[in-house]
């Protein structure tokens, strides 16, 4: 029988039922258990390193198990091997009886499913990273669509509203409600340069921000949608240093902790939102909570609420992709999410801290940068330096071809403005000499603008072309010039813009 049970290649032992004593042991349970004789001991000693029975509150006893129900049994314990490594035993138990019932003793084999688990575990992680890249596949498709439609879009707001600006007496009342619609605007053109960079098709471009202007920028348009009765309390000190950011995906992460904040508030009636900045210098000696970040001089961003709080087993899960406690269709579980993100890209670090009742606070630390004083100029007219040139102009979208023909053409430009990327090449195709610049759009019907290009540059390869684009996957900057287009606009194009371009090329 030894003979036997020591072939077996797991621990194999039988048990007294009435003393818990080890009456028959195999090799590998000598070996597993190391021990150096275990007949005789206990098996509550084996196993789990006791003086006394296991209580089955925190050890389930199968001995204890088999006597009351007479039938096999099975579970699970963590046993530490002699180099102190956890390894995760599946433990089988089986009564023996006499023939009157008795329990007289029980057979017990482990199993080390250590790797069976470690594996399990490893595929469910693989597989929800495979659910949340499809997610992120599907998101980044959708930002793209959006980004294309958006940007034409604001092609023309901020087209038509830059030449109705230039028109207007500075220090005018509408001189200054202009300024604020171009500034909005270019504030949106930069949010959909982070949707596209957040979905992986776009670039975010970092630059000396001093952060007091986002924060200014971010309670205002805040304050308008937030109830009166909620208060927005500022502690922002005016000499912290800048960081070196992307500000359109600060001010995001500001209005996402700040919406969050509300909405946690949106039962009370004395509410009260608190945004503080300061410097702060992080050392050796403070940096437990930040293990990622290196020491340094950086800049503590603090919001906190009086809301309802956060329960503390949840605090952990906040920041995952999905995660949400709102109720269906109030949160997509992404907010956080990206911020985090948005933090750690910028090597920097976000911690939360919240008590039920009582409220939640985030902390954000951003490395601070030696460099002089910087502020945010979104929008600032410029003088624009126009021509006499005749300029062929292509767009199927009507409102953004009326727009660019009144901005060329207020620049001094004659424009032949077409609809149709076919008409236009029969055009140039008749007269290669009449225009002295083409200016197309990529997504057109029939005939894209990279399409129209490389017919174009087949029968006139020194034509000059501005190829402009809302957003494609077919096209970058690098692919046009390749294909010999002189220059690549991303949407929307502002007048300045637009203009130096054409200059540059004429």
């Amino acid at each position: 029988m030894q003979i036997t049970i020591d072939s077996l290649p797991y621990p194999f032992y039988v048990v007294d039922t009435k003393n818990y004593a080890i009456l028959i042991a195999n090799k590998v349970a000598e070996a597993t258990f190391g021990h150096g004789g275990l007949i005789g001991t206990k098996c509550y000693a084996v196993t789990h390193n006791r003086d006394t029975p296991c209580n089955d509150a925190e050890h389930p006893c199968p001995i204890n198990t088999v006597k009351k129900t007479s039938k096999p049994f099975i579970t699970e314990h963590i046993h530490f091997d002699k180099n102190n490594n956890p390894h995760i035993m599946q433990v089988h138990g089986y009564p023996i009886q006499s023939e009157h019932g008795t329990h007289l003793m029980m057979i017990e084999f482990s199993i080390d499913i250590t790797e069976t688990r470690a594996l399990e575990v490893e595929k469910k992680i693989l597989t929800a990273k495979l659910r949340q890249a499809q997610k992120m596949e599907s998101i980044g498709t959708l930002a793209g669509g959006i980004a294309h439609d958006f940007n034409n879009l604001l092609t023309a707001v901020l087209g038509f509203a830059e030449i109705a600006f230039e028109k207007c007496t500075p220090g005018s009342s509408i001189y200054s409600d202009l300024g604020q619609i171009l500034k909005a605007g270019n504030r949106a053109k930069e949010l959909v340069k982070h949707i596209l960079a957040f979905s992986r098709q776009g670039e975010i471009e970092k630059k000396p921000v001093q952060i007091q202007t986002v924060i200014r920028e971010a309670i205002k348009l805040l304050r308008a949608s937030l109830p009166t009765t909620m208060e927005i309390k500022q502690d922002i000190d005016k000499q912290c240093g800048p960081i070196n950011a992307d500000p359109t995906q600060i001010h995001q992460v500001l209005m996402n902790l700040c919406t969050n904040a509300a909405q946690a508030m949106r039962d009370q009636t004395d509410g009260v939102l608190s945004v503080a900045l300061k410097e702060v210098v992080l050392n050796p000696e403070n940096m437990a909570m930040h293990p990622d970040i290196v020491p340094g001089n950086y800049i503590k961003l603090t919001i906190s609420d009086t809301g309802c709080g956060i329960k503390e087993d949840i605090c952990e899960k906040i920041f995952e992709p999905y995660f949400t406690t709102k109720g269906k269709g109030k949160g997509t579980g992404l907010g956080l999410s990206v911020a985090y993100g948005i933090i750690k890209d910028h090597s920097g670090d976000i911690t939360v801290y919240s008590e039920l009742g009582k409220g939640t606070t985030f902390n954000i630390y951003l490395p601070r940068i030696a460099v002089e004083h910087v502020d945010i100029e979104l929008y600032t007219p410029k003088s624009i330096t126009g021509g006499t040139e005749h300029i062929l102009l292509v767009d199927d979208e009507e409102m953004i071809v009326q727009m660019m023909e009144k901005m060329l053409t207020n620049l001094g430009y004659q424009v032949t403005a077409l609809l149709s990327g076919i008409e236009a090449f029969e055009q140039l195709k008749a007269q290669p000499d009449k225009f002295d610049l083409v200016i197309t759009d990529m997504t057109m019907p029939l005939i894209t603008g990279k399409e129209l290009s490389q017919k174009i540059l087949e029968i006139h390869p020194e034509k000059p072309i501005i190829l402009c684009s809302g957003f494609s996957e077919q096209i970058n900057d690098t692919i046009a010039k390749k294909i010999g287009i002189r220059e690549y606009l991303m949407k929307p194009i502002v007048n300045r813009d637009l203009a130096k371009t054409i200059r540059k090329i004429l």
